[in-house]
């Protein structure tokens, strides 16, 4: 039993470290733009959240996930606070 919650530390460890490098070169993941577009993580600003938002249609993410987020995304596009994604 103690392995399991030794590796269990150590993931998050591990998780946590990478989180706050990422953080700090400011590259952006998949969960990292869920995140945001949930409301879970706050932004630093308005551009942070359509930033996030851009690059789910970017990875075309927008489309394999609940429908909500399609329809957001369509929405920002049409709104003109995104971007059709990078082809």
């Amino acid at each position: 039993m103690s392995r399991i919650v030794d590796a269990s530390w150590w993931i998050m460890f591990t998780h946590l470290l990478s989180r706050k490098w990422r953080q700090m070169e400011k590259v952006l993941t998949n969960l990292d733009a869920v995140l945001i577009a949930e409301g879970v993580t706050p932004c630093e600003d308005e551009d942070a959240y359509y930033g996030a938002w851009q690059y789910l249609i970017d990875q075309g993410l927008h489309l394999t996930l609940q429908g909500w987020y399609g329809r957001t995304a369509k929405t920002l596009i049409e709104a003109g606070l995104c971007r059709e994604p990078n082809k």
